[in-house]
């Protein structure tokens, strides 16, 4: 499977509810770059890590690169996966090994990483326990990274030790500014995630590795869970694959919760060509349902 997560920054104050308060790298502007046409990309052909890419259209993300720009420590991680941006511009990547463990250590796979809003350095930022360190059957740690506007948290999920007869993954909420972190979810392999608040409530959505459905469960104001997790979509029998498991969510306002499925292994190949497929649910609140009104 091949991750690619690149974002508009001047698409930032959309309407996602969680993360309207995505702040701009400072040092997009130090090297020139239009921070209207800027993305970053973590799976660039033949290129380990992240790399900045100005583009030609803002309104077309394969549009031609006019520039490109990567800083040496960007590449510390290794391959990298899941990227995402807090509120002063700090840019926090995950590690995701691609094919072999040559670039990305096992002990390494449960570490945050995270650029620099103002040297655009990367670093090793935080490293979260692991149950069991992770092996041939299953090389991943980190999965997904999620920042959470609400509490100024960056929410992330591990599947660090889980095998095919034991699953052992949690779902993290990381204090950015103490680095202070407790658990959301335990003993659960969980891949996409996402906050956002249907009605007054705030809920963590999130999807599952083994099984191709999304659940959802309340969080307080510390992002401690409240009661029990509920299901809410599963993407069984939908699409091309029929299999698809959730990658990505986004949420607007209007209760339209945008989905990323693809095929899901707990092994390092890759296939040739990216296989996803973008679901579109609308939410009914009367009666708490999903329905699909988009795929493609």
């Amino acid at each position: 499977m091949k991750y690619v997560v690149v974002f508009f920054l001047q698409l930032l104050s959309f309407h996602l509810l969680s993360q309207s308060c995505k702040g701009m790298p400072f040092f997009i502007l130090n090297h020139g770059f239009d921070p209207g046409k800027t993305v970053f990309s973590s799976q660039e052909i033949r290129k380990r890590g992240v790399v900045m890419i100005e583009l030609g259209s803002a309104q077309d993300p394969k549009s031609v690169h006019t520039k490109e720009f990567q800083d040496p420590s960007w590449q510390d991680a290794g391959y990298v996966g899941s990227i995402t941006t807090g509120r002063n511009g700090d840019i926090y990547v995950l590690p995701k090994a691609n094919v072999n463990q040559l670039y990305n250590p096992y002990k390494d796979q449960n570490t945050v990483f995270r650029i620099e809003s103002k040297s655009g350095k990367m670093e090793k930022w935080l490293s979260l326990p692991m149950n069991a360190l992770p092996h041939e059957s299953n090389a991943s740690g980190l999965m997904s990274a999620y920042y959470d506007c609400d509490a100024d948290h960056l929410i992330v999920s591990t599947i660090a030790g889980s095998s095919q007869k034991q699953e052992i993954g949690t779902v993290y909420s990381i204090d950015v500014a103490t680095k202070s972190y407790h658990p959301i979810i335990q003993n659960k392999d969980i891949l996409g995630i996402l906050t956002a608040r249907l009605g007054t409530e705030k809920r963590l959505f999130f999807g599952l590795c083994r099984n191709s459905e999304i659940y959802s469960i309340a969080l307080d104001s510390k992002n401690f869970p409240v009661g029990e997790a509920r299901f809410e979509i599963s993407l069984e029998g939908l699409g091309p694959r029929g299999d698809d498991k959730v990658r990505k969510m986004r949420m607007d306002q209007s209760g339209i919760l945008k989905v990323a499925g693809v095929p899901f292994f707990y092994n390092l190949t890759a296939p040739v060509e990216r296989q996803e497929t973008n679901y579109t649910f609308r939410y009914n609140s009367l009666d708490r349902t999903w329905k699909l009104v988009e795929l493609k």
